[in-house]
């Protein structure tokens, strides 16, 4: 009868382990996918032409998925942060910032 009880114990933690296996490898595929798909939306994108002439020096740059973060200093005590379409190449977004002081880049 103790034989009974011990198999049915074990059968119970086979089948647990199977369960978390089974979880362990749908997370796996899942995380996986998810990493494939994110490359491709920027393989996907053929690349564009951005003219900065006249926005001054890049200080900073910066990538999320398909659009960039640049940050110009324009001139002293004046900066500008771009964000670009990196597939048109086009500017998005701009925001001047104006400060008291140049910006110090280290």
């Amino acid at each position: 009868m103790a034989a009974k009880e011990n198999l049915n114990s074990l059968k119970m933690l086979v089948f647990s382990l199977g369960l978390i296996l089974i979880g362990a490898i749908v997370l796996l595929a899942g995380l996986v996918w998810k990493r494939v798909g994110t490359d491709s939306v920027v393989a996907d994108c053929a690349g564009g032409h951005v003219n900065l002439k006249g926005h001054g020096m890049v200080v900073d740059s910066g990538f999320d998925g398909t659009t960039m973060r640049v940050t110009m200093e324009k001139t002293e005590g004046q900066s500008e942060i771009m964000l670009i379409d990196i597939c048109t190449g086009k500017i998005t977004g701009t925001l001047t910032l104006d400060t008291d002081a140049a910006v110090v880049v280290e």
